[in-house]
């Protein structure tokens, strides 16, 4: 008897070992990381660009084993011996990556990104760029989304591409060209400001780049949030709500990053050489803000992260114990790098395993390439005037530099992420309720003329009628009953309690076409349309909406964006260093704060 058959691996067994691949993904990515930072660094290429590249191929070498989500997959399940178990672990924790939620990301990596920006600011040069900062990221941004969004219009009106964007239905192909101008116009120049030192380029350059980049993540991810709703049906976009909400979300998350920056300050100005304690503090504040902005007052996460980090890099310095202050350093830094590796790294599995471009997109791609750097020329040369006389002034050489410089990121990579995870759905809420159908119940649309359509791949999971007093007075149970493929529940004692709302279910038959996915929205806008249960029941009545956005506009508008990414990466982050010594740039002193 081998020995070995007779230890039980107590942590490791029984229960659902899906989490595992997410484990052993972050494992992979620090490995990938800190391999290509050591020995690729010679590689002619940005390093970001270099992490992507080797996600498309995890990606691709596991293109023929995806099967679709890993997240509940059993790790390492009817897998013997140590190379099979270590290919269903690689598999596993690709696909688990392929299918990271978005929102995770935002919520988990974005303030570690934009706080790491923010802190690492010189308050004291940025005070005097920022109203330059400002002009380019604030009616810059807006100017920027608009001529980028009527250049993707006109992509799709003159045939070149993008033909599903193209809907006669409502104004959905005006909101999907405004919000894919508003991400693809978030500038990320780590690069091209590491560079710029490198060089010794004027320090008031390198900070106007790097302030204008916070502050148009800040701007654009305001406007993705007034937009994102209008493109999915989950919110209907009117222009005086949108300059409202615009304001107040903007305004009210640096209100809200300002106020617990000031608290976290007064908190770490009472600690003395720990830097476990002032390192929690600062962690726990950028943390806070993001989660406290976009879950509980539902305003910018992103521009209360730049203000809290402008609070930190300014008095908050002075407060932080000096034994510390390089710690802090280096811990952001680190925080930042793993940051863009997971975030690099998953964009390019995604792409390879879920992603399947045509070669119309890659046409529209060097489009959009071109746009992006013709709408920024336009932006500069007409913002030239004012911001050559504010603050330390825009000489014509730097002007050339900040539109050359303007990369794409983690920032734009994050919410194209999170346009593709908006899967079509049906959102439905129980106006009419009954109880007792059966797994077989059908499901019927009915349009405002009482024409009637069956769907038949709608998966709709009624509570069980029991113990809940429903509206007849009956006792019902709040408990869901098991999903069926084939309708409602497997009791059949399911039931549909009024005012109940049940979920959002995947819709197959409206992802195929984003003309008929506006149609059938538009239809179920109707207050007389419904979606009615038949069965066993007294039928049901229910509200629905459609929300989502087709596949093929998920797949190109992530496509485009990361395109779009590497593109900058590639290109004009490699020749920036030609620019500015071909601009004699790097014989100008740094600029001494005043």
């Amino acid at each position: 008897m081998n020995p070995s058959t007779l230890i039980t691996p107590i942590l490791a067994s029984g229960g659902d070992h899906g989490y595992l691949y997410g484990l052993f993904f972050l494992i992979l990515a620090l490995i990938i990381g800190a391999a290509a930072r050591h020995f690729l660094h010679k590689v002619p290429l940005p390093f970001t660009v270099v992490l992507m590249l080797i996600g498309l191929g995890l990606g691709f070498a596991f293109r023929g084993a995806h099967v679709g989500d890993a997240h509940g997959a059993g790790h390492g399940a009817g897998h013997d011996g140590f190379l099979a178990k270590l290919f269903d672990a690689l598999r596993g924790s690709v696909e688990w990556g392929a299918n990271l939620d978005p929102h995770l990301i935002l919520y988990v990596f974005l303030p570690i990104l934009i706080f790491e920006a923010a802190y690492a600011l010189d308050v004291h040069v940025f005070k005097k760029s920022f109203w330059n900062a400002f002009y380019m990221a604030g009616p810059g941004i807006v100017t920027a989304t608009v001529m980028t969004g009527g250049c993707v219009m006109a992509i799709y009106s003159l045939g070149w591409g993008l033909a599903e964007w193209k809907v006669s239905t409502g104004d959905l192909g005006l909101y999907l060209a405004m919000l894919f101008g508003a991400v693809v116009s978030a500038t990320d120049p780590v690069a091209v400001v590491a560079l710029l030192k490198e060089l010794g380029a004027s320090k008031k350059l390198g900070t106007l780049i790097e302030g204008e980049s916070l502050l148009n993540d800040g701007t654009a991810i305001v406007a993705f949030v007034v937009l994102i709703g209008a493109v999915t049906g989950a919110s209907v976009f009117t222009v005086g709500s949108a300059v409202s909400g615009f304001f107040v979300i903007g305004l009210g998350g640096a209100a809200l990053g300002i106020v617990i920056g000031l608290v976290g300050v007064a908190w770490v100005k009472r600690v003395f050489n720990d830097p476990m304690v002032e390192t929690s503090v600062m962690l726990m504040t950028a943390y806070l803000v993001f989660y406290a902005c976009e879950h509980f007052f539902l305003i910018s996460g992103v521009l209360g992260l730049v203000t809290l980090g402008l609070v930190w890099a300014g008095i908050g310095r002075t407060r932080i114990s000096p034994e510390v202050q390089h710690f802090m350093h280096e811990f952001w830094e680190f925080a930042a790098f793993v940051a863009n590796v997971v975030i690099f790294i998953v964009v390019g599995v995604v792409i390879a395993l879920k992603v399947h471009p045509q070669p119309i997109d890659y046409l529209v791609l060097a489009l959009v390439y071109l746009v992006i750097h013709l709408v920024r020329m336009v932006n500069i040369v007409a913002l030239y005037p004012i911001m050559r006389k504010t603050g330390y002034g825009l000489p014509r050489k730097d002007a050339v530099v900040v539109w050359w410089g303007a990369l794409r990121g983690a920032i734009g990579l994050a919410l194209a992420l999170v346009v593709y995870g908006q899967n079509t759905e049906l959102q439905f809420t129980v106006e009419k309720g009954g109880h007792g159908y059966a797994a077989d119940s059908k499901v019927f649309f009915e349009d405002a003329d009482g024409n009637r359509e069956q769907l038949k791949d709608v998966t709709i999971t009624l509570a069980h009628a029991e113990k809940h007093e429903g509206e007849h007075g009956e006792n019902h149970d709040d408990d869901h009953g098991e999903s069926h493929e084939d309708g409602l529940a497997e009791s059949q004692a399911g039931g549909a309690i009024a005012g109940l709302a049940i979920g959002s279910d995947y819709v197959k038959p409206f992802d195929e076409d984003s003309a008929k996915l506006a149609a059938k929205r538009e239809s179920l806008a109707n207050p007389k349309a419904k979606i009615v249960i038949e069965g066993g029941g007294s039928g049901a009545v229910i509200k629905a909406k459609l929300l989502g956005i087709s596949k093929r506009i998920r797949d190109q508008f992530l496509f485009l964006i990361s395109g779009i990414v590497l593109l900058t990466l590639l290109v004009n982050a490699t020749t920036i260093k030609f620019l500015v010594n071909g601009l004699g740039l790097t014989r100008i002193p740094a600029v001494k704060a005043k």
